[in-house]
């Protein structure tokens, strides 16, 4: 499905975009992955093979970015995907006890290092005349997520950037679109067990049920990943998709143009139409 493009990944070291990266060379891809640990960029590298290329990157740096599509183009000539993986909870707890500066970094490292990544891939994509872009959301976009209210805000902001691109790019097929992974346990998890009762008593339990059943696959994640960066999945773009909860595979592209469902909106009779 994914036969020689190439593909930029960050936060791709571990975890979710690990996984995905893996998967997007399972399905032919060039690969670029991309995070701040070397350590973990080269254990992944060897992992995945000669399809994957690690470049170190800190997202939060708009310079470092910039220096990763650089090193994309220079290698590969192009840029088909951008998949964004880098992300952190940041402060847990309630907001007047959280530290000031972690909640700002938050900002930093998820919203400003997906926008960072997105401004500049655009201008090549638009050169070449289409595109996927592919954002990381979560479970604190679509509702209430108390005790992580930087995490939250931020993935919220991810998911109406996704829209917004989606009108600014649609002339220049680029699909532009958010991704909503499931409860996956990766070593993200381990600072919301480490903050114990400043992530809720009743969320925590929770969370500590959801491990014993295993939670989700990242598996999941990228083979969402994939629909949206193959052909498969042109014209579907300015969305929230769940990896979980969603049969977008069979979803017609029109139906979902011309809809507001699967994006964050006001439920009235002026902003929400309902697919026909």
């Amino acid at each position: 499905m994914l036969t020689n493009k190439v593909a930029i990944i960050t936060g791709s070291g571990r975890g979710i975009g690990k996984c995905i990266a893996k998967e997007f060379v399972k399905q032919g891809a060039k690969v670029v992955i991309s995070a701040r640990s070397r350590s973990e960029l080269d254990e992944t590298a060897k992992e995945i093979g000669e399809n994957a290329f690690p470049v170190i990157c800190d997202v939060s740096s708009e310079e470092q970015v910039k220096n990763l599509v650089s090193k994309t183009i220079e290698k590969f000539g192009r840029i088909d995907i951008l998949m964004t993986c880098a992300g952190i909870y940041g402060p847990i707890g309630k907001l007047e006890e959280n530290n000031s500066n972690d909640w700002v970094n938050t900002f930093k490292i998820n919203l400003f290092g997906t926008m960072f990544c997105a401004k500049a891939v655009i201008p090549h994509m638009k050169n070449q005349k289409n595109g996927k872009i592919i954002f990381m959301s979560g479970a604190g976009a679509p509702k209430p997520f108390p005790h992580f209210s930087a995490y939250s805000a931020s993935k919220t902001a991810i998911v109406n950037l996704a829209e917004t691109l989606s009108e600014e790019l649609k002339d220049s097929c680029i699909d532009v679109n958010a991704v909503a992974p499931g409860l996956v346990f990766t070593r993200l998890q381990d600072s919301l067990f480490d903050a114990g009762e400043k992530a809720g008593q009743a969320f925590l339990e929770k969370m500590k049920r959801e491990k014993e059943k295993g939670g989700v696959p990242p598996e999941k994640a990228a083979e969402l990943a994939i629909f949206l960066a193959s052909e498969e999945s042109n014209g579907i773009t300015g969305r929230l998709i769940s990896a979980v909860h969603d049969n977008y595979k069979e979803w017609n592209a029109e139906n979902i143009k011309n809809s507001e469902s699967f994006v964050i909106r006001r439920i009235d009779n002026f902003f929400f139409k309902k697919i026909k």
